[in-house]
This record gives C-alpha cells, sequence and structure tokens, in this order.
C-alpha cells in the first residue's frame, strides 16, 4: 500500500511549542514530509512564517489551527485545516476562545452545543474543515468515545485524526471503523448552505446516502475523514519524536480533494471583510518616507527631547540648590571669621592688654573695612540685641540709631528678626529686601546668615544677592543652549546624510523590486502566453503552471499546490520517468489524469530547470491533436529558449562562431559577451546558467581558433587533448576570468620531440593570442597553453601531479587546485582525461595527508570583520585598500566542493554539479545543499552585476567591489553568505583537521 508522509498536528513556540515555525519546517523537509500543517493552540500568528518556509523547502502547506472548545464536562480539541487565514469571523473566533482561556475568566467562550457548532460553522465558512483531535488522548473509554463522536458529528464535525504518534495499531483500527459509520460533516453544513437548519435525517448525521444537495459529493466516500500528525511541540534535547507519520495515499488524496472542496464553496461567499481589510491596510501602512522618519529621525527628536527635559528638569535645578548650598557655606565661614575677630579682642579685654572702649572701637574698623567678591563690594555690618546699628559701611547714617521700626519694602523688620532669630538659634538665615551693595537707589532680594556674639550682645552679619545666583545660573544656561545648539546643529547634519543614504537605499531596493517584479512578468507572461501547457515541479511538488496546463487539468492554481505531478501522470512509471530526463526535449504519448478523474491524451516532455535535483524540473505538454508544426513550436523554440534562456543564447553564438570563416568574425561574436550578460542579469537568469553562458561560448571560440590554427599548421603529429582549467573547466566564468588552458598530448612515437614540442607552441600561441583578442586576458601566473610547462606529454603531466601530492606545498596544492577542475574542450585521443583523472585519484589514495594540507590552504581565507553590523576590510594592495574581492570570497565555497569531491571520487567539474552530488551521496543534508548554493548563485550575480556596471562606466571589470557603495539588501546578502562560508570552514576544521585551527 502507498503511503505519504505528512504532519498535520505541528505546535511551533506561538503556542506551546519549541521551535519556530521555519524551524519545523526545515525539520519536515529533511525527514521527507511531503505535506505539512501547523496547528498552534488557538493562535493563528506562525501561520504566515510557516507557510514561507514549507515554500522555500518544498512542502505542501495547508493552513492549521487546534482550538479548545468544551463539550459537557469534557475539554476537546479541534483541528481546523485549509481555511482562509484573513477570514474575519474565523479570527474573532480564535481571539474570542484564547481570551477566555485566561486564568481570571471563568465562563469559555465555547461552553455549549450550540456554540460549538457555531464555531465548526464558521471554520466551514472560511473554507476549513473540522477533525477531533487525539481521540483516544480525550476519552480513553471507546463506548463513550463513540457516543462522543455521534454527537460531535451532528454538530458539523468533519473527520477524526486516526494516525497520532502515540495512538497503537489497535486504536487506529477502531477508529478507522467509527470513521466509516458517519457521514462527513461537510454534507450537512452543505446543505444547509452555510446556515439554517438541517433536515432531521442529517442532523442525525448517520449514513446519510444524499451526501450533498448539489450532487457534486465532496468525497468519493461518505465516511469522515481521516488525518495524521505527530502532535510535536519540538524537543530541546538530542533526542525525540520524529516528525512525520505515513498515512495511506488513497486516504491523503481524500483528505486533500475534501478541503479543495470546501475552499471553493467558501469563495462562492460573499466576503466584504477582504474588501475592507486591503482598503484599510493600504490606508493604514505608511509610506517608505515615513517609516523611515520614524526609524531614523523620531528616535534622534526623542532622545534630544529627554536630553533636554533632563537637563532643564532635573541637571539645571540640582545644580542651582548646591550652588545655593555652597555660597550659604561661603557666608557662613565668612561671618565665623569675623565672629573670632571679635572673640580675639575680647580675650585681650579679659587679659587686661587693651581697654573695652577701645577694642570695640577697632573691631568696628576692621570689620568696616572687610570686603570681599569679585567687585570687592560685598560687606559686613554689626548690630545689638536692641537692635541698634553698630556699623554698617554703607549706610553710616543708620550707625547708633534704633532699628526697630525699620522696614524692608516687603513690610519685614529686618533687624528686629534678626535680633529675635539669634536669641532663639544663636544664628541662621534670613531672607530680605536691601539695598544693592553700594547703591541706595537699587533693591534687591537677599539672603543673610547671622550670628550672635553672646559676650558682647553684637550681632554679626552679611548676606549674599539672589541676583548674584541667579546670573550666575542664567550664564551656564546659556552656555548649555549654545552647546545644545552646535550639538543639534551636527546632529540635523547627521540625520540628514543618514536620511539621505535611507532614501538612497529605499530608492535602490525599489528598483531592484520593480525590476525583478518585471522580470517575473516577463516571464511569467511568457510562459502564460505560450501554447504549451507548462508546469513547473519543484521536490515533486506542482509549483507553478500557466493558465494552459490548468486548463488541462481542470482546477486553479491553489489547488495545484497540494498535488504530486505523479498524480497527473499516473501511466508513468519511474523507468519511463528516467527515459524521459535522459532525452529531455523529445515529446512522447501519454495520458493527463484531469481532477475530474477523466484521462486526456497529451504528448509531454521533461525540461530540467535545475540540474542540482532529481525533483526539480519542468513538464511540458501538448494535446496530442495540438502536435502540427504549423501549431505549436517544436522543442527548440520558444519555451525551450525561455525555460533555459542563457544556454539557448549561447547555442546561438557557438552555432554562429562554428559558421565563422575568419578570426576577426569570432572576435567579433566573443566581444558580444558583456552586453548579454547585462540583458541575462536584467531578466533574471541564473547566475551558474550565465557563467555556464559564458564558458560555452570561450570552448567553442577555443574550438574555432584551434580549428583555424590548425588550417594552417596542418594536423597534429601526434593525438592531443586542449584542456580547460580553473573557473573554465568548472563551467563558471565570469567577465573578468583570465586564461588557464593546457595542452596534453600523447607520447612521440614516430615523431620528433623537437618537431612536436614546436607544433604545439605554434598552436598554442595562435589560439591563447586569438583568446586575448577575444577579450579573455592572459593569466598573470602564465597558466596558459603557450606556457612550455603546461604544453606537456600526459606521462611529464603525471610527473606533475605526482610532485603535487607528494610534495603539498602552498604553491604545489594551488596548481594542483588549477588542474584538478580541468575539462577537456578538444581531445582527440578521447582517453587523456580519463587517464589523468585516474592518476589523479591513485595518487591522492596514496597519499592521504594531501587532504589535510588541501583544508589548511582552504581554510587560508578569513571572511571580512563585521564590525558594529559592517563590512571591514583590510590588507589588500594599495590600489585596492578598504575594497572587497568578491573571487576570494567565492574561494571557500569552491574549495569546499572540490575537497569533498576528491575525497568522494566525484568527477564532475562544475561547483553546483559537484554540490548535488555531494547531497546525493549524504555528504551534505539537502537544506545545506540549499544554502550552500544559494551562497554560490548570490555571490556569483553580484560578481557579475559589478563587473557589468564597471564595463558600462568605461573602465576594465575587476573581481572588487566598495562595501561602503553597497546598497541594504546586497550588504545584507553578503554578511549572510559570510555566515554560511564561516559554518563552511568549520566543517572543514572538524572533518579533515580533528578540528584545529589555523
Amino acid at each position: 500500500m502507498k503511503t505519504v508522509k505528512v504532519d498535520l498536528h505541528c505546535h511551533s513556540s506561538h503556542s506551546d511549542g519549541e521551535w519556530r515555525p521555519d524551524k519545523i519546517a526545515q525539520v519536515c523537509a529533511v525527514t521527507g514530509v511531503k505535506y505539512a500543517s501547523l496547528t498552534d493552540h488557538n493562535t493563528l500568528d506562525g501561520l504566515d512564517a510557516f507557510e514561507s518556509a514549507c515554500d522555500r523547502n518544498g512542502i505542501g502547506f495547508v493552513s492549521g489551527l487546534e482550538l479548545t472548545a468544551r463539550y459537557g464536562s469534557k475539554e476537546i480539541h479541534l483541528l481546523c485545516y485549509g481555511f482562509d487565514k484573513e477570514d474575519a469571523s474565523l479570527r474573532e473566533a480564535v481571539t474570542a476562545i484564547k481570551e477566555s482561556l485566561l486564568p481570571n475568566r471563568t465562563i469559555h467562550a465555547v461552553a455549549g452545543p450550540k456554540e460549538l457548532e457555531n464555531l465548526i460553522q464558521t471554520v466551514h465558512e472560511a473554507g476549513g474543515v473540522v477533525i477531533l483531535a487525539h481521540p483516544f488522548q480525550t476519552e480513553p473509554d471507546r463506548p463513550k468515545l463513540e457516543s462522543l463522536i455521534a454527537d460531535l458529528v451532528e454538530h458539523g464535525l468533519d473527520g477524526i485524526e486516526v494516525y497520532h504518534s502515540q495512538s497503537t495499531s489497535e486504536q487506529q483500527e477502531i477508529l478507522h471503523a467509527l470513521a466509516n459509520q458517519y457521514q462527513c460533516g461537510l454534507s450537512i453544513n452543505r446543505e444547509r448552505g452555510f446556515g439554517g437548519e438541517a433536515p432531521e435525517s442529517d442532523r442525525r448525521g448517520r449514513q446519510n446516502a444524499s451526501a450533498f444537495a448539489s450532487g457534486e459529493p465532496m468525497v468519493p466516500s461518505k465516511a469522515l475523514l481521516v488525518s495524521g500528525g505527530t502532535d510535536h511541540h519540538g524537543y530541546s534535547g538530542s533526542t525525540g519524536p520524529e516528525v512525520g507519520v505515513d498515512i495511506p495515499e488513497d486516504e491523503w488524496r481524500t483528505f486533500r480533494d475534501c478541503l479543495l472542496k470546501q475552499r471553493k464553496m467558501s469563495r462562492k461567499k460573499p466576503s466584504a471583510h477582504a474588501a475592507n481589510t486591503q482598503s484599510a491596510s493600504s490606508s493604514a501602512n505608511p509610506t517608505n518616507k515615513t517609516r523611515l522618519f520614524i526609524w531614523m529621525i523620531a528616535p534622534a527628536l526623542a532622545a534630544v527631547f529627554l536630553f533636554i527635559v533632563a537637563l532643564f528638569g532635573i541637571f539645571l535645578p540640582g545644580y542651582e540648590k548646591g550652588l545655593m548650598d555652597r555660597k550659604r557655606e561661603m557666608i557662613r565661614e565668612l561671618t565665623n571669621t569675623v565672629w573670632s575677630m571679635l572673640d580675639e579682642a575680647d580675650n585681650k579685654i579679659r587679659l587686661g592688654r587693651i581697654s573695652p572702649s577701645d577694642a570695640r572701637a577697632q573691631v568696628i574698623e576692621r570689620t568696616r573695612a572687610l570686603k570681599y567678591g569679585k567687585e570687592g563690594k560685598d560687606y559686613f555690618w554689626l548690630q545689638d540685641l536692641t537692635p541698634r546699628m553698630i556699623m554698617h559701611p554703607y549706610r553710616s547714617d543708620l550707625e547708633g540709631q534704633d532699628l526697630s521700626d525699620f522696614k524692608d519694602p516687603r513690610g519685614t523688620y529686618i533687624f528686629k528678626v534678626f535680633a529675635d532669630k539669634v536669641r532663639t538659634d544663636g544664628e541662621g538665615y534670613v531672607d530680605y529686601v536691601w539695598q544693592w551693595k553700594d547703591d541706595p537707589s537699587r533693591l534687591e532680594a537677599k539672603e543673610s546668615y547671622i550670628r550672635l556674639f553672646k559676650p558682647w550682645e553684637w550681632v554679626i552679619g552679611t548676606g549674599l544677592y539672589m541676583h548674584d545666583v541667579h546670573k550666575e545660573i542664567k550664564t551656564l544656561q546659556m552656555r548649555i543652549v549654545s552647546a545644545m545648539l552646535v550639538i543639534i546643529a551636527v546632529l540635523i547634519l547627521l540625520l540628514l546624510t543618514m536620511l539621505r543614504g535611507g532614501l538612497r537605499t529605499e530608492r535602490m531596493r525599489l528598483l531592484a523590486e520593480r525590476r525583478l517584479k518585471e522580470s517575473n512578468e516577463r516571464y511569467l507572461s511568457l510562459v502564460q502566453a505560450a501554447t504549451e501547457g507548462v508546469l513547473i515541479v519543484r521536490n515533486n511538488r506542482c509549483a507553478y503552471a500557466n493558465p494552459i496546463f490548468l486548463q488541462f487539468i481542470g482546477c486553479d492554481s491553489e489547488e495545484l499546490g497540494l498535488l504530486d505531478w505523479r498524480e497527473l501522470f499516473p501511466r508513468i512509471s519511474t523507468q519511463e520517468f528516467s527515459t524521459l530526463k535522459t532525452d529531455a526535449g523529445t515529446y512522447r504519448d501519454t495520458f493527463l489524469r484531469r481532477r475530474d478523474a477523466t484521462d486526456l491524451p497529451c504528448r509531454m516532455t521533461l525540461k530540467g530547470i535545475s540540474e542540482n535535483h532529481s525533483g526539480n524540473f519542468v513538464i511540458l505538454v501538448r494535446k496530442s491533436e495540438d502536435t502540427s508544426a504549423s501549431s505549436m513550436p517544436d522543442s527548440s523554440g520558444l519555451l525551450k529558449r525561455l525555460l533555459n534562456l542563457p544556454s539557448a543564447i549561447a547555442e546561438d553564438v557557438s552555432r554562429k562562431i562554428v559558421q565563422a570563416s575568419s578570426t576577426p568574425q569570432v572576435i567579433t561574436l566573443c566581444e558580444r559577451t558583456p552586453e548579454m550578460v547585462h540583458s541575462m542579469l536584467e531578466s533574471g537568469a541564473s547566475p551558474s546558467a550565465i557563467t555556464m553562458m559564458i564558458s560555452s561560448i570561450t570552448d567553442s571560440a577555443t574550438i574555432k581558433f584551434i580549428e583555424l590554427a590548425q588550417a594552417n599548421l596542418g594536423p597534429a603529429p601526434v593525438r592531443f587533448a586542449f584542456v580547460a582549467l580553473g573557473s573554465q573547466g568548472r563551467k563558471e566564468q565570469t567577465l573578468f576570468t583570465d586564461q588557464d588552458n593546457a595542452i596534453i598530448y600523447e607520447s612521440t612515437v614516430h615523431s620528433s620531440d623537437t618537431q612536436v614540442a614546436s607544433y604545439f607552441a605554434a598552436l598554442s600561441g595562435q589560439v591563447c593570442d586569438n583568446l586575448e583578442k577575444s577579450g579573455f586576458l592572459n593569466c598573470k601566473s602564465f597558466v596558459m597553453a603557450n606556457n612550455p610547462k603546461w604544453c606537456q606529454p600526459l606521462e611529464v603531466w603525471k610527473g606533475y601531479v605526482t610532485d603535487w601530492i607528494t610534495k603539498a606545498e602552498e604553491n604545489d596544492i594551488m596548481q594542483f587546485n588549477i588542474v584538478y577542475d580541468f575539462r577537456c574542450i578538444v581531445d582527440e585521443s578521447e582517453m587523456i582525461q580519463q587517464r589523468l583523472r585516474e592518476h589523479i585519484q591513485e595518487q591522492i589514495r596514496k597519499t592521504p595527508r594531501f587532504l589535510m594540507q588541501v583544508a589548511r590552504n582552504a581554510l587560508l581565507y578569513k571572511s571580512p570583520t563585521r564590525l558594529f553590523g559592517n563590512i571591514v576590510t583590510v590588507g589588500g594592495s594599495k590600489e585596492k585598500t578598504g575594497q572587497l574581492d568578491l573571487k576570494a570570497v567565492m574561494i571557500p565555497v569552491v574549495s569546499f566542493t572540490r575537497l569533498y569531491s576528491i575525497q568522494k571520487g566525484i568527477s564532475f567539474p562544475s561547483t553546483q554539479e559537484r554540490l548535488s552530488a555531494m547531497s546525493d551521496q549524504g555528504v551534505i543534508l539537502p537544506s545545506q545543499f540549499h544554502d550552500i548554493l544559494t551562497v554560490f548563485e548570490a555571490l556569483t550575480r553580484l560578481r557579475l552585476r559589478y563587473q557589468v556596471q564597471t564595463i558600462h562606466k568605461g573602465r576594465a571589470p575587476d573581481n572588487f567591489i566598495d562595501p561602503s557603495l553597497l546598497g541594504h539588501v546586497d550588504e545584507a546578502v553578503l554578511k549572510e553568505c559570510f555566515k554560511e562560508i564561516d559554518m563552511i570552514q568549520e566543517r572543514f576544521r572538524l572533518d579533515f583537521l580533528g578540528g584545529e585551527t589555523i
């Protein structure tokens, strides 16, 4: 019995699981799950991320949700599948259930039969079906379980979860029997038209022969639907339940077909909320400029605002208080100094050294002379407790007078207050209004410190003017404001610079998005305009089909994602499929199984859109009656050129090169390569396909130049091979790839060594010179066929290989790496390539340490430093200071595939083919294959694009870019590439060096 591996019951970190949705999808892909559904408890939050991850990993996505309800005294879990994630009514129901489960709530949102029936109907109206989750965990007692299922079916239940990770085989058989007793709940809702009362016979839900009022049965049988899943929550340890369960293929198809039919039914309903949601979202979404303002300017303005609040609300008031405290302490200490002077005079009186009157007179004059402050106008005064003024330096008119009735402008009897203060406290501070120093016409607020000299009952006082304090504070404020204005001006300049850069990046991003959209639209419009049916297959799933193909099979694009291509071509066996792949482009007669189960006679062929995965390809279909040349192009026509455009262009150019009759004609054709690359990049072609196109053109030019040279020199004296090395050997040439080539010829028998050497020297000289004129630069290291070292008999080449592997010095490894990627462009003997390859593998087997040396050499490259999120380049030549060498960045990826190819005996020359072989042999996981290939493609695309831009600016292309000129998207891509390269190098260390650090 055929089975399908699915997992329709998974939980992520959005509910009670441990893994993120994307990780669940990755694990499902690795374990071979074909279709998956994320069923988080009472939330839809993770579905968008899970759908995107499923699409990236080639997994069929089914929208899912697990709702909690109560039926009587029992809590039940309902799995919902296939619904519209944006349905407003369903979202309201999910929110209500989630809120009712909060700890402070006592009433559940779905607590009775009526609420349960309304909930199921809401799911149906959203295009979904409802399945009872883990029945035997819900009710272990079989009779009670049968009764529960019978009741739920009456309320619209569509199926039960039979294949659960914790269900035994016996329980699965029981559940199968129960499923076959009932009519799918969808039939009841179908007859109601999503509302109203159903006939009583239908409400019983038992063996209803009239399934649907419309006459279109939802599923082939009348049984309840059957689903399966692991109820997986993720796990942190090294062991745990495997994702995915195997269910019979026919039961999966029944379940799927029911989903698709229900989705069609739900779309017949008017859906006003969709339009409202769209208009709301379009009006609510801010423009890109507004987002830039929010992200860049708003935080800066908020920071300035908070700084001003902190400065004027906290710092300056605190500073003012501290300043006042310091000045009060100052006048206190000054007053104590005068008090000490009085105390000294009093001691002299007690000792009889001076009379009391003379002592008091001296103290008065000395105190009158005391001045302080910046202007030297701050002073002290003396009074007694009468209060009578004894001395005042600026108001001598008050001296000797009784000041009991003297008031300041605020009505305070200040001298009486002074006397009262010192009688009670002995000292203290007093606020009042007094004249400004020596200017009696000016009055200012003042605070003075006074102290009693008890032996004489004199009061000593001095004060500070509040005007001085406020002036000092104001001066500080002005300085701070001036500094703030300068800082704000600098900040505005920085913000404008950032905003300008952000807008430039945004414009570049929008331009890139527009170009990509236009490219995709051109591609899809051409596909859709084709007269053939086109089906693009990923991971054996139908990923895309043009309208012609959809019309052929009778379904829409939404249904397509849940179909396996083999369902559509059931008469094609595995052997026939292999033959189709081998004979790609050749049409064969077969039948196309339509969705209504009828067979459509047709002719089909396969076209590999991806050569790195056996489950990725394109199927072209024609109706059997539409095979005439007049009505349909052949496989070399529009669609072939469309689906593999770079190779089609390479074929065109190569054909013209073959037809060329002179060297200038070939050179002219080769000079068109940069513009062709530019066009291919603009059209969104695969970078690997573009580099293969360049390499194919170089191969054709080389072959033609050899033919033209031999027309002058005559045939070769011995059989030989003209060999492409390095990037041309790997079919990965860019617009700045120098020549790496060589000649290997058989040992001489009839001709002299000198004659043979002279012939190949002349041949290689003409070929390499013509390649240089065609735009293919000479190798700086002179690894070229016109170098005598690289134009030798096979036996000499074997000696080279033996020396390189045995010595394994850095230069030996470099030359070995160049030669290992060799590919024969011309091989007259048809054996040279095989014999040299066998010799290489034999020498490596004899010298196992050689692989360790190659690994060490590959680890010499270090990813650029990422400082504060920026790419920082170090080293390099003076003229390239601060620039990034993209060729060097790609070396770890190329070395990674080369090293494992050496170890595993993989003979494919290109990095992409080697990666595919490594994945097939289990050296890397399929997900790792995808990640590494993505890095290689992204770096190649970036390298090609910057080379084209350099040529358009009138400069010679190279492999360097300035990281500061990268757009936001390119910089983000590079950073992700560096992370993957670091992981690749870590794999090197572990597999070949035992974790040794280089």
